[in-house]
């Protein structure tokens, strides 16, 4: 089975501490609710949403949205910090300041560079 989006992201997997900890997260809210696996998950199966509680798999990002509708949540409650409270590498072109107020280039390609005559 290959890895789902939020792996790919964020180079987890399976039995990661980020799997587990989302899925502490799902099996706590769910239980707050009053939901089984089965009226949390439906339509998927009873057997993913067990899996993704023990953090045996990791939901799309799809999944994630569902489940955060279920439980009347955000999905930014379900996984904010799970990347260890790390900020992505990304930093918008406004953020790129030194120490000295110089606009510095981005560590990587996808912010672009502006210049004084942007």
């Amino acid at each position: 089975m290959g890895k789902s989006s939020i792996a790919k992201q964020f180079g987890w997997g399976p039995r990661s501490a980020a799997a587990v900890e989302l899925g502490h997260r799902v099996r706590e809210q769910r239980r707050r609710c009053g939901l089984t696996q089965s009226q949390l998950g439906y339509p998927l199966s009873r057997s993913y949403v067990s899996a993704l509680e023990s953090g045996s798999t990791l939901p799309s990002l799809g999944t994630v949205w569902l489940l955060s509708q279920r439980l009347g949540v955000t999905v930014g409650q379900l996984i904010d910090g799970l990347n260890g409270g790390h900020r992505e590498s990304y930093i918008p072109v406004n953020e790129c300041q030194t120490d000295e107020g110089d606009r510095a280039r981005p560590r990587h390609g996808r912010a672009r560079y502006r210049g004084a005559h942007s």
